[in-house]
Parts: structure tokens; C-alpha cells; sequence
């Protein structure tokens, strides 16, 4: 089994933790492969014994159901609106000038920041394995961004560090920018299921001049479990144009907020 498919595996599990049912066009989609590479994996998991199949998909056994406070895998969060996510990290990307110092929170759309800062002279703090492998990736031997990472625990299926030395990492440091990623935003502030960094998220805002939270529309309106902070702690929110979320958009650009959509 080759590891695109091994974490692909993982991220249609992951996927079934929050649905009855996975088919094959859908599951196409999501994952952007063929029909028949997703029958080769739904395959896979039926004879691990994971899935049960059914008429063109497959559901999860009820023994492989998750817990509904645990939050999904890095790569599971990764394949919801990719495209809307690329814009929007795209966008962020294009604020920062050559020679800025800034602060990235590990995210699935600040992710996408990478592909857009690796070549460029700047300085990148970060909690975040995913977002470091990718700038290292990307710029190779060629010059181009320095990338410091914080330390601290390793929390599972995130890719990302967390607790008491992440945060006295990033507080020893100044930035122009913080970019943030968010488990929701609404009239009353920005809040994330991870409690564990939050106090790095906190930490990021408070050590840098500029603090902006990317977020698809999806994050719009839920509240999740642990508050991040309040809007007029955020300079910048940059998402996609979602007409449904215009009156909230509305409430937080007159909190002081700008909007930026994408």
C-alpha cells in the first residue's frame, strides 16, 4: 500500500465518522482520484473489517465510530473546500512584504500560505509541522523563507505543537503579522475546538502587530467549544463570498473588523 493511498484510507475513515454513508462519486470528489481507485480503497477497508460495503459506498462499522468531541485527523479537516481555502490562504499571503517577520497558526488554510512564501525573503514563526515540511519542501536549496518552530507536545492527528513551551517560544519573539486559522467566528469572537493551543493562538496575537484569521465560509456562525478571543482582538478576516454569511459579516466589519472576501 503506497502512503498516498494509506492516508487517503485514513481520511475516508475519518469522513465516516460524521456521516451514515460514504459513496463512490462522492468520495471521487472529495479526494480528487478516479471511481476505481476509490473501489480499490473502500476494498481495503471492507477486508480490514472497518466499513461495511453497501450498494455503491460503503458505512462504518459501529465499532470504528468516533466520539463526537474528538476532532477529526489534520488531513481529514484538509480535503473540505480545498479551492476556497487556496484563495483565501492566497490572499493572506499577498499582505506580507519582503523582510516581514510573521507568526502562522497551524491550520488546513494556512496550510495553502506555504506554496506562496517559501521563495520570498521572510521569517516564518510556526506551531505547525505540516506548514514547515511544506516551506522546506517547496524552497529546496534555493533562498527564500527562514522557518522557526516552536517546541512543546506533539498533539495527535494535528500536526501540531501545543502547550507551556510553544508559548514561551513564540513570546520571546515580535512579528508584523499573525495569521490564524479558527473553528468558528461570529458576532462575539473567534473560537477553536483545540484547547491546547490556544494559548499559542493567544500568544501570536498578542506578539504581533497585525492579527488576521483566515476562515471558509463554513466557519462562519458556529461556535466552537473554547474562545479564542474577542473581534477587537482580530485586524483582518479573510474569507470566501458566501451571500448567507453577509448580515454576520456585517456585525463583524462594524465591530471594526476588516472584511475581506475572496
Amino acid at each position: 500500500m503506497t502512503a498516498n493511498q494509506k492516508r487517503r484510507i485514513q481520511q475516508i475513515l475519518d469522513h465516516l465518522r460524521g456521516e451514515q454513508e460514504l459513496v463512490v462519486d462522492e468520495a471521487s470528489r472529495l479526494f480528487d482520484v478516479s471511481p476505481a481507485t476509490i473501489r480499490r480503497d473502500f476494498t481495503v477497508l471492507a477486508e480490514q473489517g472497518k466499513v461495511e460495503k453497501t450498494w455503491g459506498g460503503v458505512r462504518p462499522r459501529a465499532e470504528h465510530s468516533r466520539a463526537p468531541d474528538v476532532m477529526p485527523s489534520y488531513w481529514s479537516r484538509g480535503v473540505r473546500f480545498p479551492r476556497e481555502k487556496q484563495r483565501i490562504a492566497e490572499k493572506a499571503a499577498s499582505l506580507v512584504s519582503d523582510g516581514d517577520v510573521l507568526m502562522i497558526d497551524g491550520g488546513t488554510t494556512t496550510f495553502h500560505m506555504a506554496a506562496h512564501l517559501a521563495e520570498r525573503p521572510v521569517r516564518i514563526l510556526t506551531n505547525s509541522l505540516a506548514i514547515a515540511q511544506e516551506i522546506d519542501r517547496r524552497k529546496g536549496r534555493r533562498r527564500g523563507a527562514e522557518v522557526f518552530v516552536t517546541g512543546g507536545l506533539l498533539y495527535p492527528e494535528s500536526n501540531l505543537v501545543a502547550g507551556p513551551q510553544a508559548e514561551a517560544f513564540i513570546r520571546n519573539y515580535h512579528a508584523a503579522w499573525a495569521f490564524l486559522s479558527v473553528g468558528g467566528i461570529d458576532a462575539n469572537g473567534a473560537t477553536n475546538n483545540n484547547e491546547l493551543v490556544l494559548g499559542s493562538e493567544q500568544a501570536m496575537i498578542a506578539q504581533s502587530h497585525t492579527a488576521v484569521l483566515l476562515a471558509d465560509h463554513s466557519k462562519l456562525g458556529p461556535r466552537a467549544m473554547c474562545r479564542v478571543c474577542p473581534l477587537d482582538a482580530i485586524d483582518i478576516l479573510i474569507t470566501d463570498a458566501w451571500e448567507e454569511n453577509r448580515p454576520l459579516l456585517g456585525q463583524i466589519d462594524a465591530a471594526g473588523v476588516r472584511v475581506v472576501e475572496v
